[in-house]
């Protein structure tokens, strides 16, 4: 359980064989207080929570002995007993109290079936999977090429943002910060959390310890700038979107010039963005004649008019575009 610390001794009890008087005092009460009977120290106990006799500056000398001649118990130290005066040599220490264990929560077997139910869905699904993704070889030919593409505008002009003072960009302008809550630390407020268990020192006494203690924190806000800012910068505003057949990709229409300007307005062609499709005519597929995107190496590769072997799909009929190319 880790170290520990004695957060406080007190005094164990004990109950009469004799009279049936209970909850005497173990150290300080060796013999009932009603019938002078002789303490059993093997059956004291602990007191319960709130009930406990504590004991300032307790000095632990040792186990408790038994006395060899009338069974008595007694201190550690002493070399006769003080009830009948034998000598105390070779005599057996008291059995003490045994610490009870922090019960620890029992864990639920109930999950072991959901493992299971679980394994066996995922099985399911998996085979379910490959059967709906079954293909079978099929022939066919390239009747025809398609292509998209896209081109993207871009326009320099004034970008407004918001950001961390450290992140704001060196050729930002019209900064203007206010204070926010960034992020969140832990305060350490100087106190500790510890679980306690009560032990048995054996001679009379028990004590209370702590064990497995954690330092206790408080939540505090980090507070940082935030600033909005202008930037001017290349923005992409628009695309432009062209479409056809055969093998020659043209731009759409209405790009801006080749030449530009840096000034606020100028517009400039952005970020290109082709898309291949073949088109295919397929023996046994549903329908036959199908679309399937493609690499621009896939694309090249194949003529109009070439012959293809390509993967179709069980379930539907369609074409597995990306197992056939």
């Amino acid at each position: 359980m880790g170290d520990a610390s004695v957060k406080a001794t007190f005094e164990m009890l004990w109950d009469c064989e004799f009279c049936e008087t209970k909850g005497l005092l173990a150290k300080s009460q060796r013999c009932c207080a009603e019938c002078g009977g002789k303490q059993n120290a093997d059956k004291r106990y602990f007191p319960k929570e709130g009930e406990e006799v504590k004991i300032e500056g307790h000095k632990y000398e040792g186990a408790d002995r038994y006395c060899p001649a009338c069974q008595n118990p007694q201190g550690a130290a002493g070399k006769n007993c003080t009830n009948c005066g034998a000598p105390m040599d070779g005599s057996a220490v008291v059995q003490g109290v045994v610490t009870p264990e922090v019960p620890k929560p029992k864990k639920s077997k109930i999950w072991i079936l959901f493992v299971v139910l679980g394994i066996g869905a995922i099985i399911g699904i998996v085979l379910g999977v490959r059967h709906c993704n079954r293909t079978k070889e099929a022939g066919g030919k390239v009747i025809a090429h398609a292509w998209e593409r896209t081109i993207g505008i871009e326009q320099f002009g004034d970008d407004r943002q918001e950001m961390w003072r450290n992140e704001v960009p060196r050729d930002a302008r019209m900064v203007v910060c206010h204070e926010a809550q960034r992020s969140t630390k832990a305060i350490p407020t100087g106190e500790k959390k510890c679980k306690t268990r009560k032990v048995d020192n054996k001679d009379g006494t028990g004590r209370v310890e702590e064990y497995d203690c954690k330092e206790v924190t408080r939540s505090e806000p980090v507070m940082d700038d935030k600033c909005k800012f202008v930037v001017t910068r290349w923005m992409q505003v628009e695309e432009k979107k062209a479409s056809g057949t055969g093998m020659a990709l043209n731009d759409p229409a209405g790009l801006p010039a080749v030449q530009y300007t840096e000034t606020l307005g100028s517009k400039r062609i952005g970020k290109k963005h082709d898309v291949h499709y073949l088109q295919l005519e397929v023996t046994g597929a549903d329908p036959p004649k199908q679309q399937c995107e493609v690499s621009a190496d896939a694309w090249k590769k194949h003529a109009d008019g070439a012959t293809v072997k390509v993967q179709v799909l069980a379930k539907n009929g369609k074409v597995d575009c990306d197992e056939s190319f």
